[in-house]
């Protein structure tokens, strides 16, 4: 290198320290680059140095919307089959939704290459074997069985099928069963090439990468890989259909849904996408006139504002104001009230809603709206996501001059964000006059013996019933017609990426001072974003309060409850714009608070948090929900087989300790807390000494003086607190086993469940979980402590691996519980194991290929292969800024005494700098037949 360009960087790097950083601040839609390789697919890069890993997505235009009657259901076959095709490639996320296909994953810097490689000969060049397609049709023929038969399938289909009566199979709710259901091998072949052929070209595709990359390095990648691939079939084009069906009303029953509920959805389907999403946005506001009169309606019994949902939802050429609520059996002089007229009060007060919208509810809607666009600009890893989506949407029918003068500057990008230049359009006028001026659909949801009392009077209303029997659109008698069934490999660059010095990049950007009250502050700036993460952490967590345990969490939700409390006034006031997110949480050693938000609120953030300390009340309703959410929390907890085998690891190793107390799953928590020990116990939260605080984003040099003026009020009262150290040794080869209580839950997924009540499901087989546990080096030790963890991880991987050669081990899966705070052992979990012999085998012969491996004259790849799956594990949250927050606070967790904000990045740099000698020695921790293992007595031996 020559002096003078190592005379250049040092100058960059002295630039950003003494020049204000907020000069040099971009957003992700800023930086963006957006080019077309030369056979037509669309790239779409963004670097971005804060990101230890790379999110690599590709992305075709081929969804349920490229559906006809004959092809539903193959363009899900297509993308599970190319998924299970692409063997070498591990996706996160595999997802054929409206209107496209995803195939979402994370990589290291050095896989790019390989991976680029591996999906483009995967997507242009396929060959499906019969064995392929025809394990793959017989899955997806015994998942859209199950559809049409539960009855999440049973109301999404009659849903969609009446709202969508233009061409209902254009949805995944819309394949025909016995159609599907006939269909061979050798027809689905044919189907599945015109698919690929037509659809997966890279005319129709995307690809959107961002993360730790170099963009001259990974664009030369892109054209050796996806470059080399050409398709001389033109983009699709989808034929436009008119509506069969223009009934509005219907009512579905079944003797499933539960006689106490009744479920009511409403869909407005003329509103344009901006008048949608305002419309959304207003009446979804918990503290909405909208909300307040259906709560106050005593005839419908709504448990609370949380039971009243009002969403947008979009899809290429269609948008969708969709309103649902849960209604109760009426109460006391109400308790004659038919459901009927429940709904008839319900959507009355719904029709109206246009007449009762106010200037300032129509503000804040818009408000929270230009809020969401702003924060989908603060990570890299957000930003792309809901670009990929867009792009799918994406019409092409807007033009920017500024691409002609900046060719390379996202086209896509810069249409996203003109949304709201879009809202503008918006007024609260017309916005009444389109809900007032449409009949919604309105689809009731009752038990079928609540339906035969009322029938005559539902259809008096005009409403149809819906069955199963008549529910899809095949079965409906208005659909009449008949449904028939009708290159030599180029190689890769070898520049490959390395980790572009991620801990020099990232570490620069800390920096720390104290408030005037003694709170250490410690910042982290990205200048790739234009959001800030404020994170309050507390000291004390759940020792703090270990004899009466959950009492600590209860304190710290109050707090996060009080500062979003105090961020709606804000808004109200004008002094928020955005729409701050507020969430927290509860380790050993300390609590924390995050407030995500747009970094130009972020003064009016501090404020708020810090009127939440010094001023704000605890109201007795507050209190009482906060406490009983965390006693559901708790047992939910207590119901949970690995929670249950955890803690008798604990109480094994560290009996009647507060260790103990706070991982033990037999008891109920704060039976006896009354609202005044709650009064008496917040003066303790207004103590300065027992905060830290983590600033992670983007933000000026005012970021000092907004927090002084604010949480820097706060006294400093000098709180001690006692460290429970422990001591923890491993008995010599022992096998425990322990009795696990279990709890019935319902064998539907969430997503396909609906609002029918629980379906038990009794059985005899019980898949509990094996724990194995490893003595860990204690966490001063630095590297020792990282070597080990990466170890355990990679142990996991080995693991999983070796259960795919075991009969009874197929469906099981590895895991690890990584050492706590002062709890030194890491531990290994296999669940959905049918043997704990096999289990127990499994983990043996893991353990010798780890050691087998560290042992290895050819360390380099199997090291490489380590190294990514910790960087995967452990730095996959620094994408965002609130993520980013979070691997901050690890190190005051860690070291609550001396605290360490940087320690995710030290382990890091521990990581990738250890020398095959330190993987060697680690390998020690770990025995053939690990000294502590436990098993539920109930498992299958």
């Amino acid at each position: 290198m020559h002096f003078l360009q190592k005379f250049f960087q040092k100058f960059i790097i002295l630039f950003f320290l003494i020049f204000p950083l907020s000069l040099l601040s971009a957003a992700p839609s800023d930086n963006v680059r957006q080019f077309k390789l030369e056979n037509g697919l669309t790239v779409f890069l963004l670097e971005d140095p804060s990101s230890p890993l790379i999110r690599f997505e590709y992305t075709v235009k081929a969804g349920f919307s490229s559906q006809t009657k004959e092809t539903s259901g193959f363009f899900k076959l297509y993308s599970k089959i190319l998924q299970s095709y692409m063997t070498g490639v591990s996706f996160d996320f595999v997802e054929c939704n409206a209107d496209s296909t995803r195939f979402i994953l994370r990589i290291s810097p050095s896989q790019l290459s390989g991976t680029a490689d591996r999906i483009s000969e995967g997507v242009f060049n396929s060959f499906f074997s019969d064995d392929l397609i025809k394990d793959e049709l017989k899955k997806i023929k015994a998942e859209v069985l199950e559809n049409a038969e539960s009855m999440g399938g049973f109301i999404n289909t009659a849903i969609d099928s009446r709202v969508f009566s233009d061409s209902p199979w254009k949805h995944d709710s819309g394949v025909y069963p016995p159609l599907f259901s006939k269909t061979t091998d050798t027809s689905a072949r044919m189907i599945l090439q015109t698919i690929g052929e037509r659809w997966y070209t890279p005319q129709n595709s995307a690809l959107f990468i961002s993360g730790n990359i170099d963009f001259e390095n990974t664009k030369k990648i892109l054209e050796n890989t996806f470059g080399r691939f050409y398709s001389t079939y033109s983009i699709p084009v989808e034929r436009p259909v008119s509506p069969v069906n223009n009934h509005r009303k219907f009512v579905l029953h079944n003797k499933e849904f539960s006689p106490e509920l009744t479920q009511i959805v409403m869909q407005y389907t003329s509103l344009n996408i901006e008048e949608t999403d305002v419309a959304a946005a207003v009446l979804n506001n918990d503290f909405s006139d909208f909300k307040t009169r259906l709560l106050n309606l005593q005839e419908l019994n709504i448990p609370g504002y949380e039971y009243i949902n009002a969403a947008a939802a979009h899809k290429r050429n269609s948008s969708r104001l969709i309103i649902q609520s849960l209604l109760q059996k009426p109460e006391g002089q109400f308790r004659e009230i038919t459901s009927l007229q429940q709904v008839q009060s319900f959507v009355d007060t719904v029709e109206k809603t246009g007449t009762r919208l106010y200037p300032e509810e129509f503000l804040y809607g818009k408000q929270q709206i230009e809020s969401n666009l702003k924060y989908i600009n603060t990570s890299s890893d957000i930003f792309m996501e809901n670009l990929s989506a867009y792009w799918a949407l994406e019409q092409y029918q807007s033009f920017f001059e500024s691409a002609v003068e900046n060719p390379e500057k996202s086209i896509t990008a810069a249409s996203l964000m003109s949304a709201d230049e879009k809202l503008k359009s918006v007024t609260l006028s017309k916005l009444a006059d389109s809900l007032m001026s449409e009949e919604p659909y309105i689809f009731v949801i009752i038990n079928s013996v609540d339906y035969k009392k009322l029938e005559k009077e539902y259809k008096a209303a005009g409403f149809e019933e819906v069955t199963v029997k008549n529910a899809s659109w095949y079965n409906q008698e208005i659909f009449t017609e008949k449904i028939e069934t009708g290159t030599e490999k180029s190689e890769a660059s070898n520049n490959l990426l390395q980790d572009n010095d991620f801990y020099a990049r990232n570490i620069s950007q800390f920096n720390s001072f104290t408030l005037t009250n003694g709170i250490p502050v410690t910042t982290k700036y990205n200048a790739n974003t234009s959001g800030t993460a404020l994170l309050i952490a507390v000291r004390g967590g759940k020792l703090n309060s270990w004899e009466n345990h959950g009492f600590e969490e209860v304190m710290v939700n109050i707090l996060a409850t009080n500062i979003q409390k105090e961020i709606v006034l804000a808004q109200q006031k004008g002094l928020i714009k955005g729409g701050p997110a507020v969430s927290n949480s509860s380790d050993l050693n300390f609590s924390y608070v995050i407030v995500d938000c747009d970094s130009s609120d972020f003064s009016g953030v501090c404020k708020a948090v810090s009127n939440a300390m010094i001023y704000a009340d605890i109201q007795p309703a507050v209190a009482d929900r906060v406490v009983a959410n965390r006693q559901y929390k708790k047992r939910l907890e207590n119901g949970t087989a690995i929670n249950q085998m955890y803690g008798s690891i604990v109480n094994l190793l560290l009996p009647k300790s507060p260790y103990f107390n706070v991982f033990e799953t037999q008891t109920d928590i704060l039976l006896d807390t009354t609202y005044n020990q709650i009064l008496e116990g917040y003066p303790a939260f207004l103590d300065s000494s027992r905060y830290s605080i983590i600033v992670a984003g983007n933000f000026d040099e005012t970021v000092r003086d907004n927090l002084n003026y604010t949480i820097g009020l706060l006294i400093n009262r000098k709180t001690r607190f006692k460290n429970y150290e422990t001591e923890i040794t491993l008995p010599k080869n022992k096998g425990f086993t322990i009795k696990i209580n279990h709890t019935f839950l319902t064998d539907i997924p969430a997503e396909k469940a609906g609002p029918m009540p629980a379906v038990l499901v009794p059985t005899t087989e019980f898949l509990d979980p094996v724990m194995y546990v490893f003595k860990a080096p204690p966490v001063e030790n630095a590297e020792e402590r990282a070597v080990f963890n990466s170890e355990l991880m990679y142990l996991s991987k080995l693991v999983q691996e070796q259960m795919k050669g075991k009969s009874k081990l197929k469906n099981a899966s590895a895991s690890v519980i990584l050492p706590y705070a002062g709890l030194d052992f890491g531990t290994l979990v296999i669940q959905n194991g049918k043997s704990t012999r096999q289990a127990d085998a499994a983990v043996t012969d893991a353990i010798r290929e780890l050691k087998k491996q560290m042992s290895s004259l050819d360390m380099d790849s199997i090291l490489q292969n380590l190294r990514d799956v910790w960087i995967f594990s452990q730095l996959e949250d620094a994408s965002t800024n609130a993520g980013t927050a979070r691997l901050m606070f690890q190190g005051i967790e860690y070291f609550p005494e001396n605290q360490n904000p940087a320690y995710y990045l030290e382990q890091y740099r521990i990581i990738e700098n250890s020398k095959p000698k330190a993987f060697k020695t680690a390998s020690a921790f770990f025995p053939e037949k690990p000294d502590l293992r436990i098993y539920s007595k109930e498992a299958a031996k």
